[in-house]
């Protein structure tokens, strides 16, 4: 996942949604371990992870959070599409 594709999804995540599919989620399992095994995935399925790991309950992002999420999506995310 290049920088710009992380922006994009941020961005995605940012924007309220009525539907929220967390099947996606499923792919990531394990995403921070040594031993993920790099996935195929879309902006809009890391824009669910994004806002599943770092939006806080009270509206607000947990940026360290996000910065961890970007050095594993660097290595393990081959974003398609």
């Amino acid at each position: 996942m290049t920088k710009q594709e992380l922006t994009e999804a941020f961005e995605l995540a940012q924007t309220p949604s009525e539907e929220y599919d967390w099947s996606a989620l499923s792919i990531f399992e394990g995403f921070g371990l040594p031993d993920f095994k790099p996935v195929h995935c879309t902006k809009w399925a890391v824009s669910r992870l994004i806002r599943y790991q770092c939006l806080y309950i009270g509206g607000g992002w947990d940026y360290k959070a996000l910065n961890d999420l970007a050095d594993a999506g660097r290595r393990n995310f081959n974003i398609m599409g």
